[in-house]
């Protein structure tokens, strides 16, 4: 049945030994509603209990030998025993047997099933992969169109271009589409902009939705986007930090980075979250330069976001690298998690801290600072 029983009519034999169990069970239940009746005041309840598996009757523990029986247990607070009569334990112990033979029964059908079934093994395999196949498939055509997903074009050139692209797992009534393209006139893109803003989103957004496509699931893009198969898809987003492998951020980082290094090449797809973060400002933006440097040799599409400034200037200087940014608006100091390519951002560090409620000295302060400060990259470009 539904529950995975085997039914009475599974065969002759089971049927009837069912049979007698059901006649042998109402007979005992019989038997021992007739003792309740004709010995109830010696009872604590009039109730068939279960003890050990077994039908019994509770007794008062004064009146323990005034009916022949075995005490199966008794209550813990010695005023009742509960006592197997013996015409009951009789009965019992031909159910026992009864179901035994039920035990050897079912096994000889589960084995003449399984017989059967071992004859046509190779077909029941295939089916089983078939089905999965049909149901994985029902999936993701159910899922696209719950969410207005479509199959994009691909190309084998390593191109990407996403058209309002949305993060799947963001409430598609509140997420904020993207356009992002990358492997036409640029190889690298670098991200930049505040806390918050959505830089780590859009890192996410493009590995997610690529490995989406080559897994042929439909996308919550817009008719014209186009991917490319990767042979390998490298991140490295978040912070590890381990005290048991006397990992820092930046050792965490750069453990990871190490690892994509020795593994990308030109039909990769890397993506890295704030490169050269968690040390030396000076030293880390040296760092993720040369790093851009070398992948950007081996042409692999990489997006990387920073906050360094460095950067910025770096991309300016390379035809093959693209500023871009997520939108901060200064009016009411929140993001607006757009995404701008070509214009490089500020992380507005300031300001968010400002809204955050930092006392409003400390901010003066820190802007005086930043301003008297010899850097000109945001001037410059």
């Amino acid at each position: 049945d539904s529950n995975g029983m085997v039914l009475d009519n599974a065969s002759q034999e089971l049927f009837m030994i069912r049979r007698q169990i059901s006649s042998l069970q109402n007979r005992l239940r019989q038997k021992l509603n007739q003792i309740i009746q004709s010995k109830g005041s010696l009872l604590t309840e009039n109730l068939i209990v279960t003890r050990q598996n077994k039908l019994c009757l509770p007794f008062k523990v004064q009146y323990k030998n005034s009916i022949k029986g075995i005490i199966l247990d008794e209550s813990s607070s010695g005023t009742t025993v509960y006592i197997e009569p013996e015409e009951c334990a009789i009965m019992d112990t031909e159910l026992e047997a009864l179901y035994e033979r039920e035990r050897r029964e079912i096994a000889s059908i589960l084995k003449s099933l399984s017989l059967l079934v071992n004859a046509s093994s190779e077909e029941l395999l295939i089916d089983i992969d078939n089905i999965m196949e049909l149901d994985i498939i029902y999936a993701k055509a159910l899922y696209a169109k719950d969410n207005n997903m479509i199959c994009p074009n691909i190309n084998d050139k390593g191109y990407i271009n996403l058209i309002s692209a949305r993060h799947p797992l963001i409430n598609k009534d509140e997420v904020v589409p993207i356009d992002i393209s990358i492997g036409n006139k640029y190889n690298t893109i670098i991200i930049t902009g505040p806390n918050t803003g959505g830089k780590t989103v859009v890192l996410k957004t493009v590995g997610l939705l690529s490995l989406m496509m080559q897994s042929g699931i439909p996308l919550p893009v817009k008719e014209g986007s186009e991917l490319a198969v990767f042979d390998n898809i490298f991140v490295d987003i978040g912070d590890e930090q381990s005290i048991e492998q006397s990992l820092s951020t930046f050792s965490s980082h750069m453990t990871k980075i190490s690892d994509i290094l020795d593994k990308v090449n030109m039909n990769s797809l890397v993506l890295l979250d704030e490169l050269g973060s968690g040390t030396d400002p000076k030293e880390g933006a040296s760092l993720a330069i040369a790093i851009i440097d070398y992948i950007k040799a081996l042409k692999a599409k990489t997006i990387v976001t920073t906050h360094y400034s460095d950067l910025k200037a770096y991309a300016y200087d390379n035809t093959d690298i693209c500023n871009a940014s997520v939108e901060f608006n200064s009016q009411t100091l929140k993001p607006t998690y757009k995404l701008l390519m070509g214009i490089p951002g500020k992380s507005n560090a300031l300001l968010i801290a400002k809204r955050l409620g930092i006392n409003e000295n400390i901010i003066n302060k820190a802007i005086e600072l930043n301003n008297n400060k010899n850097q000109n990259h945001e001037s410059l470009i």
